[in-house]
């Protein structure tokens, strides 16, 4: 049985993972060079040129050691085949998309 394509979400009906479903997050690679912070948390790192590997963007140049969050869950005794899907993130999201991961350097 071929594998279900990788896709951004929670699957519905169409493809029903027996071994389960796996959830990744990839953290910025790529630091400025200037500030350990920025006022939206984000601006002051980047990703680089491919999402696991790549260069840095001229504007980050910085390459710091890569950060990867994987999570794997078994989904088999949950009901599946009515159209729908009964997962839900424990912030309240149907979707899947809010999956993330935070990381604090102390």
């Amino acid at each position: 049985m071929p594998s279900a394509p990788e896709t951004n979400g929670f699957q519905t009906d169409r493809y029903f993972c027996k071994n389960g479903f796996r959830m990744q997050v990839f953290f910025p690679m790529c630091w400025n060079n200037k500030t350990l912070d920025s006022p939206d948390h984000r601006s002051h790192m980047a990703y680089p040129t491919s999402y696991n590997g790549g260069d840095c963007p001229p504007s980050h140049p910085v390459r710091l050691p890569g950060i990867f969050y994987e999570a794997f869950y078994s989904v088999d005794q949950f009901p599946h085949g009515q159209g729908t899907q009964p997962f839900v993130l424990s912030s309240g999201d149907p979707t899947g998309y809010g999956f993330h991961g935070d990381f604090v350097s102390a």
